[in-house]
């Protein structure tokens, strides 16, 4: 066998091993990134304006600074309804909206802050985005108000049936059988 023939099979053989070791760390990473709904959690909520269309929210935590597209993202569904999974642990709040064109910031301290632990399934409110035409075209902060409607089991039963058959399913129902739990003794109190 000639030196370049030799020296061909010894490059096909390195390329080979090295393939193969990209595939073995590939198909690792992608096994152990993200969670799932035991390790990580989920947010939920509900946001109305009548100056915009929201079309995402974000999500922030305190005390970390949050450039561009800031923060973690959920897609807002027509009915206003949000939610995002596999979040790691820690606590977040409401810290923004867009229309899809214009990201506005909300008040920090009007939203409720939400501890979320692992595998738990945190509620952020029905919110009522509000601030002035003016207000939005200078890119001034907007106001939040807390809604009664829809309530938090509303939203758990549409979250319910969104994620059925799937890992998410379950903590969505456990938050919903702990509410109306807490609801039944509560009521059971007043008699």
């Amino acid at each position: 066998m000639s030196a370049a023939n030799q020296s061909r099979g010894l490059i096909m053989t390195k390329l080979r091993h090295t393939i193969a070791l990209l595939l073995v760390f590939a198909l690792t990473g992608c096994a152990t990134t993200g969670g799932n709904s035991q390790s990580r959690g989920m947010l939920h909520g509900h946001v109305s304006s009548e100056q915009i269309v929201p079309i995402r929210v974000y999500i922030h935590q305190p005390g970390k600074m949050h450039w561009g597209v800031f923060g973690l993202t959920a897609r807002v569904r027509s009915d206003g309804s949000f939610f995002i999974t596999d979040i790691p642990p820690g606590n977040y709040y409401l810290g923004g909206i867009s229309d899809g064109v214009t990201v506005y910031a909300l008040s920090r301290l009007q939203g409720p802050l939400v501890t979320l632990g692992p595998g738990e399934v945190g509620y952020l409110g029905t919110q009522r985005i509000s601030g002035s035409a003016m207000a939005l075209r200078e890119g001034s902060t907007l106001d939040m108000e807390a809604q009664p409607r829809p309530e938090e089991n509303e939203l758990l039963r549409r979250l319910a049936d969104h994620f059925e058959n799937t890992e998410w399913q379950r903590p969505v129902l456990r938050k919903l059988d702990r509410n109306l739990s807490r609801e039944q003794d509560t009521s059971s109190g007043q008699e």
